[in-house]
């Protein structure tokens, strides 16, 4: 089993994901979800390119699952 320890901030950032990744199932479009990560992380919670890149890969999943 692996354990994985995360910061408060990064539990944060993968719920804005989750947010995130759920209103593109929901109907917003690829494009506006990956703006919306871009916006978060500009405005404060700043991401690691890491979290970044996992945002965007799962906004790009969900989209193409349609």
């Amino acid at each position: 089993m692996t354990v994985i320890y995360l910061d408060a901030t990064t539990l944060i950032s993968l719920g804005t994901i989750g947010v995130v990744v759920t209103a593109v199932d929901e109907g917003l479009t690829e494009s506006e979800a990956k703006r919306i990560v871009e916006r978060v992380d500009e405005h404060g919670l700043h991401m690691t390119a890491e979290l970044r890149d996992t945002a965007n890969e799962r906004i790009e999943n969900t989209a193409n699952r349609e």
